[in-house]
């Protein structure tokens, strides 16, 4: 075994005595570090970008050379590069260590290397992690881009992961119940963690370490896919430096206790009590085993799916949130009249949060000042009471929300999902860059409504940026700088949205799923190019209507609420065929082209008539995803085999989709032939550019 050599680590200059030794060392690895000018190592030195290891005798045996990127503020290594023979002896991790500690005002780290070099478990004990792969330039091999997100930061990214995390309880899962829920036919266990009710109590998150699983996959097309996949989960937060100290620790627990489990697993129960997360679902049974010995050590609970199940309270509970069970239900949305106060306030007042003398009041004066406050009014059928939103609009740039109520009753979820998302709408199309919620008693359905549609806490309530813009993302930045800076006070938290800006322009494009994330919280902003997926879908008329376009089905939104408008999320169902990338695993957005109509029934067809946000792909069997959207969607299983061709076992594909903007201008199939550049019918779903969504989207709002 070889012996450590004591190492100084330290930065080099241009005029450093050591520079041409790196150049020598650069020059002699060559054939793997790749090709470096002599020039462009002087340059880095000169930019202090060169930091080497020095033994006891003052000679130089090893290097790490890196550049930093100001557009995402990563720092990028080049070369890290030792001496043969001081090569395994911690000198490579100690300038990597060195490079973290003095460089904590970036984002993280990144670098590429190639497969073929075996140096993954290297990578991965420095705390990186594998983001993405793709051919090398040398035939028949594999670059690994690895990232080490270290710092601790809190991005824009980073707390909408936190806040998607607040009104569920979160589970950390393995790599053996990922690629379990993943594959095209999940197990019965594997199923039981799909379940709808399940979904509204448990959000499913994933660590870095599934990514270091997913990389060992040989199978490129294998591994992005799986890749893809893993970004449809929330990605646990994990500073390096936290989870080091704990991996250590429970490595020290197992050695001790001779609990026989691999590395990856440590590591991973090591992301989860890093990431605060108290248990980890697994199908390992050596896990399972050795579960109440863990415990000791990690407070993790370590449970089968069937464990987690059995332990939740809400297993007999029905989900909340059921569109479906609106078939047949019409509501009525009207003003208050007057002499109406004493029934109102029965059936909002919450008599375990507030004194119903101050409520009336409240009440009485948003109903009596008519020129400061509107108001609507859900009813049932038989006029009974369901919700109540008040506005305030008396400041141009925002909507102010300081009433929202829905009672207590089987639609009080559903009912504040897509009034919380129609008051997003109803501010973004005023041209209100900003919705505040002030209401100061809030039930719990309408809390949860507002954390799944991004808002931040701030001072008063809750405050959510809603641009109706679609600009590149540099632009889009300027602009949000451009609003915070014109109507920024003192505690009304517009200077979070100041930070957001920032995450905005730095954020890599390539990686369009980050970009993807930080459009849908902005909705109904659009990032044009973030390269985010846009695919145009045709679609006839009766689905349209039923699905999302209620200038079809011929309702006036503001008198009457309907089945379609509550439902603000839906599925709709296809041939698999397609573009290549439409696909599982895939987000984006969807531009609705509304066919022609067989029985000449509608009007200002043969248009795109609405956008939405894509939300997830899924290919199955018409039982697979009848059983699995059955509460999305006004499809019936009849409809499903029909679309199959009545063959029970061929899979077709299932869109989940949400926040559906129908264009005020719909755009004929002259225009789409115009800016698509052929003479397309789109008779089947086309990818476009993000240039051609522009146009597009832009058109319809024209």
């Amino acid at each position: 075994m070889k012996q450590n050599i004591p190492v100084k680590i330290q930065v080099i200059d241009e005029n450093s005595p050591y520079l041409e030794t790196v150049i020598a060392l650069g020059d002699a690895n060559k054939a793997t570090l790749g090709f470096f000018k002599r020039k462009a190592f002087i340059q880095s030195a000169a930019k202090r970008q060169i930091i080497v290891a020095l033994d006891s005798h003052k000679n130089c045996i090893g290097y790490l050379l890196y550049y930093t990127r100001s557009r995402d503020r990563y720092i990028k290594i080049v070369h890290l590069c030792l001496a043969p023979s001081c090569r395994g002896q911690g000198i490579a991790k100690q300038l990597v260590d060195y490079l973290k500690k003095n460089t904590q005002d970036y984002n993280g780290i990144t670098l590429t290397c190639r497969d073929d070099y075996k140096l993954q478990d290297m990578w991965v004990k420095f705390g990186f992690f594998p983001a993405y792969s793709k051919l090398a330039k040398t035939t028949g091999q594999y670059n690994t881009i690895w990232r080490l997100l270290d710092y601790g930061k809190t991005n824009l990214l980073f707390d909408l992961a936190n806040q998607h995390r607040e009104n569920k309880l979160s589970v950390a899962i393995d790599y053996s119940i990922f690629v379990s829920i993943t594959k095209n036919d999940p197990d019965e266990e594997a199923n039981s963690l799909l379940a709808d009710w399940l979904q509204s109590e448990v959000e499913l998150c994933v660590t870095e370490e599934i990514l270091t699983e997913i990389h060992q996959i040989d199978n490129l097309k294998q591994r992005n896919r799986q890749q893809q996949l893993f970004d449809n989960f929330t990605c646990l937060p994990c500073p390096h430096d936290k989870f080091e100290e704990y991996f250590q620790n429970l490595n020290v627990f197992c050695q001790k206790n001779k609990i026989n489990i691999n590395q990856s697993s440590v590591r991973n129960i090591a992301r989860a009590i890093t990431a605060k997360i108290y248990i980890l679902v697994t199908k390992n049974q050596s896990l399972i085993n050795n579960a109440k010995l863990l415990y000791e050590a990690s407070k993790v609970s370590i449970l089968s799916p069937d464990d987690l199940i059995l332990r939740l309270d809400s297993l007999n509970q029905k989900p909340d949130y059921q569109p479906v069970r609106l078939a047949g239900t019409k509501l009525e949305e009207t003003i208050i009249q007057k002499g109406e106060e004493s029934n109102l306030i029965d059936a909002f007042y919450l008599s375990d949060k507030e004194n119903k003398a101050e409520f009336s009041q409240r009440l009485r004066r948003f109903i009596a000042e008519k020129d400061k406050f509107t108001h609507v009014l859900v009813r049932n059928a038989e006029k009974e009471p369901l919700a109540l939103v008040v506005y305030d609009k008396h400041k141009p740039h925002e909507l102010e929300i300081p009433m929202i109520r829905v009672g207590d009753h089987s639609l009080s979820t559903t009912l504040a999902r897509n009034l919380i998302f129609r008051s997003i709408s109803k501010a973004a199309f005023d041209n209100r860059q900003f919705t505040r919620i002030t209401d100061p008693q809030l039930d719990d359905s309408i809390i949860n409504a507002i954390q799944e549609d991004m808002f931040i806490t701030v001072q008063d309530g809750y405050l959510k940026m809603n641009l109706a813009q679609a600009e590149p993302a540099s632009i889009l930045s300027r602009k949000v700088i451009s609003l915070v800076d014109r109507y920024i006070e003192p505690n009304n938290g517009y200077n979070y949205f100041k930070k957001c800006s920032e995450d905005i322009n730095s954020l890599d494009l390539n990686e369009y799923k980050n970009l993807f994330v930080i459009e849908k919280a902005l909705w109904p902003a659009k990032i044009i190019d973030a390269q985010i997926p846009t695919f145009i879908i045709p679609i006839q008329p009766r689905w349209a209507q039923e699905l999302f376009d209620y200038h079809l089905s011929q309702q006036c939104l503001l008198h009457n609420i309907t089945d379609l408008d509550l439902n603000r999320e839906a599925v709709y169902y296809k041939s698999k065929q397609g573009p290549t990338k439409l696909k599982p695993g895939i987000v984006g957005r969807i531009l609705w082209y509304v066919s022609a109509d067989k029985d000449k029934g509608f009007i200002g067809i043969q248009a795109i008539r609405a956008c939405s946000i894509l939300d997830e792909v899924v290919i199955g069997t018409p039982e697979e995803l009848d059983l699995r959207f059955r509460n999305l969607g006004v499809y019936k299983k009849e409809d499903l085999l029909k679309i199959a061709k009545n063959d029970e076992k061929r899979d077709i594909m299932a869109l989940r989709f949400s926040n559906t903007e129908l264009f005020n201008h719909p755009i004929d199939l002259t225009d789409i032939r115009e800016i698509l550049n052929n003479k397309t019918t789109i008779q089947s779903s086309i990818e476009i550019t993000d240039r051609q969504f522009e146009q597009i989207y832009k058109m319809g709002y024209a």
